[in-house]
């Protein structure tokens, strides 16, 4: 069966093609923009559990924000807080149980002097803490000291008396709160009550305690302040248990490895596919909480979905494309077979073409064959006549060649008997003339096969140069001969009769080609040709 060339095949798959590119095409639209939509709501999935986890989080400072400002209401109420009444307020706020991570509640006295503070020790030792001091003891300038921290445990107690004024961080925080007249938080510091064997960072929150100065104005007293233990606070707003859908990270400001407070991922946990960053406000100080998927997330989605759409789509669209094909495969081969019986039906009138053509041939080989022995004859007849003329030419360079033997003997007897020198020189000239007429003679033979050429080196400066006069006196006074030499002239191979009669004729044509005279330059030059 003949096939369909290029084209035909592509017009009949042009559809099939098409099928399965448009069915393609709708089957990764369709998916992109199913994945698109899961994006997007897993996206907003996410956003709603950074937004829980945020709330949260205010809703817990916000509480431990209400002990302090509650506090400090305890020292604007009383001009003399005593430590009986601290420690009574603060035990019925039930810290321990109501409050995890928060280590305690203090006051600390603010010593703007060495008067303050040595009424500060006075007014410690007549309430019967002889022990009390201010530690550590190399600060300068401002200074505060710890004077009540309840509950009044171990490492509460072993507290009292720090000068937090004298860390950067905590001093910041001071100043912040001092300024503002409000809560400030602090940054990530280790609790004096955990000590450097800790493994929780904590923070400090501080809200400045006041007094009227008598002048309109506010003296600085002190600071409540709470040390907050960030593992235990925040473990209870965040959980840590398997089957959260997302880890919560909790930064003091950036977040950065060294700045985190707290998270609910495992150590060594892989970290989600998604995540988003919430930045709040706490107590002035800015926390970066980053809410991050767990795989668990996922689930939720509608990836399978996605993948579903995608497989039946591609299934839906491969199955079609093959139907389509099929009927496409069909009207090629009925084509083909239209084809073929096309080409039966011209076959007979190929074959007559075909026998015509190699009659036509035959015919034009015939008649070169006749041209090329039409040709062969008359180049036959041709070396007849050249034979004759070289019989005809050896026969008169004999005769000729023997009376210029007669000229030359002559010639040669005039020079041995005058030593004139102008009858020399004319001898010398008809001698050249005479030797020239022989080599011409020999030329002659050469020519009728009845004397080989003899090459040899032959200088052309010098052959040239001896030819000059000669050919002064054949051509005419009107032509001005001039000689350009090569000085480092090669030899050639060459019959020297040969040359000189070659220069002979090229300069006799040159003389009739300038019948009123004119300038013939004979120059001889080293060339190199490629064979």
């Amino acid at each position: 069966m003949a096939k369909l060339n290029l084209v035909g095949r592509w017009r009949h798959l042009t559809i099939p093609a098409l099928v399965l590119i448009v069915g393609l095409a709708a089957t990764v639209l369709t998916a992109f923009q199913l994945h698109a939509a899961d994006k997007a709501r897993d996206a907003s999935r996410l956003g709603i559990e950074a937004n829980l986890a945020v709330s949260a989080l205010q809703q817990r400072m916000e509480g431990h924000s209400a002990l302090l400002r509650g506090t400090a209401g305890l020292f604007a109420g009383s001009s003399d807080v005593t430590s009986h009444e601290f420690l009574a307020y603060v035990d019925r706020l039930g810290l321990g149980s109501r409050y995890p991570g928060v280590l305690g509640i203090g006051y600390a006295a603010w010593l703007p002097n060495a008067d303050a503070e040595a009424r500060l020790a006075e007014a410690a030792r007549a309430r019967g803490e002889t022990g009390f001091r201010i530690w550590p003891a190399d600060g300068r300038g401002p200074r505060s000291a710890i004077v009540y921290l309840s509950p009044p445990t171990g490492q509460n107690v072993s507290a009292i008396g720090f000068d937090m004024y004298s860390e950067a961080t905590r001093r910041e925080a001071m100043d912040r709160a001092a300024r503002t007249g409000d809560l400030a938080m602090s940054g990530r510091v280790t609790l004096v009550q955990d000590g450097l064997a800790s493994d929780q960072p904590g923070v400090l929150m501080f809200i400045p305690v006041t007094a009227a100065d008598g002048a309109g104005g506010r003296r600085l007293l002190g600071f409540v302040y709470s040390p907050l233990r960030a593992g235990d606070l925040l473990e209870t707003v965040f959980p840590r248990k398997p089957d959260r859908l997302v880890d919560v990270a909790v930064y003091d400001g950036a977040p950065e490895p060294g700045r985190l407070l707290f998270q609910t991922a495992p150590p060594r946990a892989t970290p989600g596919a998604l995540s988003t960053l919430r930045v709040m406000q706490v107590a002035g100080r800015p926390w970066s909480v980053v809410t991050r998927t767990r795989p668990a997330f996922a689930e939720g989605g509608n990836r399978w979905l996605t993948i579903w759409t995608s497989g039946l789509g591609l299934a839906a669209t491969l199955a079609l494309s093959f139907g389509v094909l099929v009927q496409a495969r069909a009207g090629m081969q009925a084509e083909a077979a239209r084809g073929e019986l096309r080409q039966t039906n011209a076959s007979l009138e190929d074959r007559v073409a075909q026998r015509t053509v190699e009659l036509v041939r035959a015919n034009a080989d015939l008649r070169a064959e006749m041209a090329r022995r039409e040709d062969a004859e008359g180049q036959v007849r041709q070396m007849q006549k050249m034979e004759a003329i070289g019989q005809l030419t050896g026969g008169i360079a004999h005769d000729f060649n023997n009376l210029l033997t007669i000229v030359i003997g002559n010639i040669e007897l005039l020079q041995t008997s005058t030593e004139e020198p102008q009858l020399l020189e004319f001898a010398e000239s008809a001698l050249q003339a005479g030797v020239r007429g022989s080599q011409l003679t020999r030329q002659l033979l050469a020519f009728s096969r009845q004397q080989t050429l003899e090459p040899e080196l032959v200088d052309v400066n010098k052959l040239v140069g001896g030819m000059v006069k000669l050919l002064q006196r054949t051509l005419s006074a009107r032509v001005d001969i001039r000689l350009v030499e090569e000085p480092h002239i090669w030899k050639v191979m060459v019959d020297p009769a040969q040359l000189d009669s070659a220069i002979v004729n090229l300069a006799v044509n040159a003389r009739d080609a300038m019948p009123e005279g004119g300038k013939l330059t004979i120059e001889t030059r080293n060339r190199s040709i490629d064979t």
